[in-house]
């Protein structure tokens, strides 16, 4: 007996996936992909969490044709909560794995405030080795000179949380990598480390790309630490989608 048909093909050819490559990017089978696109199989609440991730969706997208969402408790309790592929971090990194992996480019992070969540974020996504090239983690100003090559001086103008700090940082994980892209940051996540002049919660973005792009952007997050980097990991997928 064949289940309802279901939505993983219309996501994987979205995506410009072949069977192949979407069995590759869950650890799957082509056959085991193929039998669920056809209702052939059926797709439980563990084949949903295990093919969202890489189609960058809610596992519950997934449910086939017919089939209510509050058919599948699992989805909208414990799983849901706990499964990490269902934040939205997830499925930006997913989206962006998914565009830089079909464009062959590559990845480098420079990161201060967020200690590394972005480069985790990343490769978190099954088929993270073709995209993401390093990760640099720079807490210190100490370690911005000596790991990405911030000038001295820029730090002491600009201050470590600044729009020319972050554009270095970039410039300095492009340079010491063979990236493609590089996306910085760094900011003040608190609950100290706030001036008058630079509240917890301001964060600054750079993007440097092998093309001679240079941009960043300013946000001013609300919330506490935790809530801040993650705010920040987000901005900073989505700054890597809107790279041409």
């Amino acid at each position: 007996m064949t289940q309802s048909p279901n939505r993983i093909r219309e996501k994987r050819q979205t995506l410009g996936w072949s069977l192949q490559q979407l069995a590759d990017a869950s650890g799957t089978s082509k056959s085991q992909i193929d039998k669920l696109e056809k209702g052939l199989r059926r797709l439980t609440v563990d084949w949903m969490v295990r093919l969202a991730k890489p189609l960058g969706c809610d596992p519950r997208d997934l449910i086939p044709v017919g089939e209510a969402r509050t058919d599948h408790p699992p989805l909208v309790g414990e799983m849901l909560r706990t499964n990490p592929a269902l934040s939205d971090i997830n499925n930006l990194a997913a989206k962006v794995i998914a565009r830089y992996a079909a464009e062959k480019r590559k990845i480098v992070t420079a990161e201060s405030c967020t200690g590394g969540l972005i480069a985790s974020a990343l490769t978190d996504i099954p088929g993270a080795s073709a995209v993401f090239e390093r990760g640099f983690v720079a807490y210190s100003n100490d370690a911005k000179i000596d790991v990405l090559g911030v000038l001295p001086e820029t730090l002491d103008n600009f201050g470590a949380v600044s729009a020319e700090v972050a554009d270095a940082m970039a410039e300095g994980a492009l340079a010491y990598s063979l990236a493609d892209v590089a996306v910085s940051v760094t900011g003040i996540a608190g609950p100290t480390g706030a001036t008058q002049n630079k509240p917890i919660g301001l964060v600054y973005f750079g993007i440097a790309t092998k093309d001679g792009a240079r941009f960043h952007y300013r946000c001013d997050f609300k919330g506490d630490r935790n809530s801040i980097r993650q705010q920040a990991t987000q901005e900073a997928l989505k700054l890597l989608l809107s790279v041409e």
